[in-house]
């Protein structure tokens, strides 16, 4: 008979964790997410994103047939597999994703997710809309669209154009053109019934009403993982609080989590966590742009050395004291991107020009918003301005504004979704049917270099002109609580939450 052995110390302690293990506490799979809206779940509709709120909540219930990756490349979605063949684009859809109730999601779905776009999308899709369905509008999902067709019982997808459009697979990326689920869509009125089964990586377990909605993960997303959070509970901002206000509700444990779009100033974010180590920050490249954009009114009412002016004043001011802030020259880096000769140009008039009081009355919106600390106040230079704000989401000044400041992003590589999203907007100096003509100009256009001067030619003109000018360029910023870990794109804003890892 052999003597027991005994166990050294170190490996009994071993032993006693791993067999206790599974008793342990676990750290929680719910993620409390600090969100800037009331609205119910109900009214977010790819179709109508507007406000970064809106592009949060999209981006994770619903999903695009194509995506970018977390090194910025283009990738498949909803779509497998995607590829050209002559003039025809095919994507193949991915087997076995279903909704959070097991509906299938296929082919069907993502032309009655495009066809419902085209109809209540209006003249921001028209470009795609036309090159697709002919000149005729569509009114109805029952309209004809030939160049929108489902093969192999649902299967495939296919776009058919009379020529290879080459800007195609990085427009369809974008969160406005997801993939809703048919059985989703009110048949009608075509409005969203349905925000439990939806196309993404989470869809809505329950709302309260105020902005208090929760999601849960889909187990048979493409995207999903045990290690992602698998319940995000929204926590409603129902005032205006300062940016210590939101930053210190984290370690009171009201939130777990800060979005690019509270506490914009990365700075902020950074310095919280520096001091409280039960907190990772994620820093994107500097790809977020504030500009300022001059009305037609403030064409009329402000002279172009002034509409200069008055962005120096801005840059300057907006610059100090945020560290991780700089003052571009420029919208697009990539395609469309300035000659030296005309950054030279752009350079000298922001930075050389006279100071003056202007003492016209200068309406302007958004500023607040952007320019809130006592140092930022422009009544030194302008002290008849008046900065009139929407008090809630939604609701437009009643001021005609002269300019107002905004913030989107900078084009660093080739992506014809950006320009798209400008001309969309009141930016460029054209209207409506300019810019059509000009876009459908622009995309048709098949030689990237071709491509790049056109782009370059507008926005040369647009900033010399002095109708939109770049304020400041800086990083996005997120904020999480340990022990969730950020695997989120360098190139690109957003909150992805299923990039998270526990």
């Amino acid at each position: 008979m052999f003597p027991a052995k005994t166990l050294p110390p170190l490996i009994l302690g071993a032993v006693i964790f791993f067999s206790c293990k599974p008793f342990l506490p676990q750290p929680s799979s719910e993620l409390k997410v600090l969100f800037n809206s009331s609205v119910p779940a109900s009214k977010y509709d790819p179709a109508r994103a507007f406000f970064t709120q809106d592009y949060f909540f999209l981006e994770n219930t619903f999903s695009p047939l194509l995506e970018y990756s977390a090194a910025g490349e283009l990738t498949s979605g909803l779509a497998g597999t995607f590829s050209w063949h002559g003039a025809e684009a095919r994507f193949s859809m991915r087997e076995h994703i279903t909704t959070a109730d097991g509906q299938l999601i296929d082919a069907f779905d993502a032309e009655m997710s495009l066809k419902r776009l085209f109809i209540i999308g209006g003249r921001d899709y028209s470009l795609l809309s036309g090159l697709l369905c002919g000149a005729a509008a569509l009114k109805q999902l029952s309209d004809p669209c030939s160049g929108l067709q489902v093969r192999d019982g649902g299967r495939t997808l296919v776009m058919e154009f009379k020529e290879k459009n080459t800007f195609l697979f990085h427009l369809l990326t974008n969160i406005t053109y997801s993939i809703i689920p048919k059985n989703s869509i009110d048949p009608t009125s075509l409005r969203i019934r349905d925000h439990r089964n939806t196309s993404g990586p989470y869809f809505v377990s329950s709302d309260s009403g105020g902005g208090a909605w929760e999601l849960q993960a889909n187990r048979s997303h493409y995207r999903y993982s045990t290690r992602m959070p698998q319940k995000v509970k929204a926590v409603p901002l129902l005032s205006l609080i300062s940016n210590d206000q939101a930053l210190a509700m984290l370690p009171e444990g009201k939130t777990d989590y800060l979005i690019t779009s509270l506490v914009r100033n990365p700075d902020e974010k950074l310095r919280f966590v520096s001091g409280h180590s039960a907190y990772k920050i994620n820093i994107t490249q500097p790809v977020r742009l504030l500009y300022v954009v001059f009305t037609e009114k403030g064409l009329k009412t402000l002279t172009k050395s002034e509409r200069f002016f008055i962005a120096r004043k801005m840059r300057e001011l907006y610059k100090a004291g945020r560290g991780m802030c700089e003052n571009p020259l420029q919208i697009f880096k990539m395609e469309g991107a300035l000659s030296k000769g005309q950054l030279e140009v752009i350079k000298k008039q922001l930075n050389e020009s006279a100071d003056m009081i202007i003492n016209k009355k200068v309406a302007a919106s958004w500023l607040r918003l952007y320019l809130f600390r006592p140092e930022d106040d422009l009544h030194r230079w302008l002290p008849a301005l008046t900065a009139s704000e929407p008090q809630s989401q939604g609701k437009r000044a009643q001021v005609k504004p002269d300019f107002f400041l905004s913030g989107g992003d900078i084009g660093f590589q080739d992506d014809v979704g950006l320009v798209s999203n400008y001309i969309g907007m009141e930016f460029f100096n054209m209207d409506k049917a300019a810019k059509e003509k000009w876009f459908a100009r622009y995309a048709a256009c098949p030689d990237k270099k071709n491509r790049s001067r056109i782009l370059q030619d507008l926005h040369y003109r647009t900033l010399s002109e002095a109708r939109v000018l770049p304020i400041a360029l800086m990083p996005y910023s997120s904020v999480v609580r340990k022990p969730w870990k950020f695997n989120y794109p360098a190139m690109f804003g957003g909150d992805n939450l299923w990039r998270l890892r526990r």
